[in-house]
C-alpha cells in the first residue's frame, strides 16, 4: 500500500508541480538599505539628496563596509523600489 501510494503522490506532483517560491536571504546591510530607502521616497527632495542621506546613515551604521558596497546597495533597493 506504502508503494502505491507514494508512485500515486510522485505522480501527482508530476502532474501538477508545486512552484517552489525562494526568498532571498538579506544581508543586514541589504535590509536596512531598502528600509531607509523606502523612508527617503517620501521625502520631498531631489533625489541626490535622499540618496546622500541614505548613503550617510549607511555609513555610520556600516563602518567596517566598503563605500562601493554601500553604493551598490543603494542602487539595487532603488531598482526593487
Amino acid at each position: 500500500m506504502k508503494t502505491l501510494a507514494g508512485w500515486l503522490r510522485r505522480l501527482a506532483d508530476w502532474l501538477d508541480p508545486v512552484p517552489v517560491v525562494r526568498v532571498p536571504d538579506l544581508t543586514p546591510l541589504e535590509a536596512r538599505t531598502r528600509g531607509l530607502v523606502r523612508a527617503a521616497a517620501s521625502v520631498q527632495a531631489s533625489g541626490e539628496y535622499k540618496r546622500h542621506q541614505v548613503y550617510a546613515r549607511l555609513i555610520q551604521e556600516f563602518p567596517d563596509v566598503a563605500h562601493t558596497t554601500i553604493g551598490i546597495a543603494i542602487e539595487r533597493a532603488v531598482e526593487q523600489l
